[in-house]
């Protein structure tokens, strides 16, 4: 009850400030509308003199140009989805719960399966990871997808020490959709568990999956994935990334609207799977494609958030646009594939007739962002008004707040929260590029390859725990 009310005292004050802004915004300028506000009979002062000095005061700050109404129309845009995001974080924070044990005794067969190509940097440290989890019951199945480097060396040095654990599987290079169903072949588990190649384990990350699974509704559980090289501002920029991203998880649990499983750290039931297409490779995003799958035939996708791995970002700039574009490109290319999905009253109701489309509309708001920016830089200029950089800069830096009381975060990281805006700009700037380069792509029915980098390895740094 305490919550229910907590968040219904946050609606209003959103609301309120909803209709504040959006009046203001609309109003000719944004000193105009104080300006009558501070003229009201509420506050008028009762000195006649000192009233009509104000007032001439006020008016000579009124500045004479105004921004065009397409810009402040943008704008507008701009700051209510930033209210929307405001309440699906709220949402995430309040309504989220973890899961709790019910059998302690549930301890299902557990298959990973680690697709590999060219990941001797990491690979070892991932399957210690695993091997050092605290799980009992659990077999590992690499697929050494055709690499030319020492990743398969590396795994058969660790096969040997745990040879009834570790299964090599050594195939020609054709890509990460037909390595899993490679590995799905071999797969014995009850629970799959899919981690990437440069992906590290927090300790019960698995037993914190697979204690969703005593609900027989779960078909799917994603984890908690955090960027685990830092060092640079890129990975900086990317960390706090994730951790916007994957809180929203939350949200998208307690709303029933998941519909990405992110490859980092997935699972599902091997039943299930046995239901599907399995691993398509139209997209480059297999993931989302077997994810929709499952929403197509209304299974259950949860979020494990105490279900923590720490993960490598791209490295460099040329490598994170070309990763964002496979996103992009893939992502569209699923949607249209499922777009049956798209306000069909026979699936869930908030994924169809809300998370799908707003998925479309957030591709209309990466376009736009530049414009945005534009218009928040430009208007001091344009007007001497600040008050569309003041929001830009107000509606990040919100985001972040109301994130940081219930997430896992690293504690180095905290000293670098007041840069996080600058950051963010730039974060949206690269993901306008890579969807340009995606619709390039799309358009000119040209496929985009599978994003490389100069694999650093990662560091796993202690996190706050909520």
């Amino acid at each position: 009850m305490r919550d229910i009310k907590t968040v219904i005292v946050v609606i209003i004050i959103v609301v309120v400030t909803l209709v504040v802004n959006v009046y203001s915004l609309a109003d000719h300028d944004i000193h105009t509308f104080f300006a009558r506000f501070s003229n009201s009979s509420f506050l008028t002062l009762q000195n006649d003199t000192v009233t009509s000095t104000h007032e001439q005061a006020i008016s000579a700050s009124v500045p004479e140009r105004e921004l065009p109404l397409a810009a402040r129309f943008l704008f507008i845009l701009f700051f209510l989805d930033g209210l929307r995001m405001w309440l699906l974080l709220i949402i995430g924070s309040v309504f989220y719960r973890k899961k709790g044990v019910k059998n302690s005794l549930f301890m299902p067969k557990v298959t990973l399966v680690i697709p590999t190509w060219n990941e001797e940097v990491g690979i070892r440290r991932t399957l210690q990871s695993i091997i050092e989890n605290g799980y009992p019951n659990y077999e590992i199945i690499v697929v050494n997808d055709g690499s030319t480097d020492q990743t398969g060396a590396k795994v058969q040095a660790l096969k040997s020490l745990y040879p009834s654990v570790i299964q090599l599987i050594n195939k020609a290079n054709g890509g990460k959709a037909q390595a899993m169903n490679r590995g799905m072949l071999h797969a014995t588990g009850e629970i799959i568990i899919c981690v990437d190649a440069d992906t590290y384990l927090h300790r019960n990350a698995i037993h914190n999956i697979v204690k969703y699974y005593e609900d027989p509704l779960v078909a799917a559980v994603v984890g908690n994935v955090l960027i685990g090289n830092t060092r640079t501002w890129l990975g900086k920029l990317q960390y706090f990334e994730y951790i916007i991203g994957f809180h929203l998880k939350r949200t998208q649990h307690v709303l029933n609207t998941i519909y990405i499983l992110s490859g980092a750290l997935c699972s599902y039931r091997k039943s299930v799977f046995d239901q599907l297409e399995g691993y398509t490779d139209y997209s480059k995003t297999e993931d989302m494609d077997l994810s929709l799958q499952m929403r197509q035939k209304n299974m259950r996708l949860v979020h494990a958030y105490d279900a923590v791995c720490s993960t490598e970002g791209a490295s460099d700039l040329k490598g994170l646009i070309n990763q964002r574009a496979r996103w992009r490109y893939g992502g569209l290319m699923c949607l249209y594939h499922h777009r049956s999905l798209f306000l069909n009253p026979h699936k869930s109701f908030i994924l169809s007739f809300y998370e799908l489309p707003q998925s479309i509309y957030g591709i209309f708001q990466i376009l736009i962002y530049p414009l945005i920016l534009l218009i928040a830089y430009g208007a001091p200029l344009i007007t001497g008004d600040y008050i569309y950089l003041v929001l830009v800069f107000l509606s990040i830096m919100i985001n972040f707040i109301l994130v940081f009381p219930t997430t896992r975060i690293n504690i180095k990281m905290l000293k670098y929260f007041p840069l996080v805006t600058i950051l963010m700009q730039y974060a949206m700037i690269i993901e306008h590029i890579a969807l340009l380069k995606a619709l390039q792509h799309l358009l000119s029915q040209k496929e985009l390859s599978w994003t490389s980098w100069k694999r650093e390895g990662i560091v796993v740094e202690p996190v706050l725990k909520t």
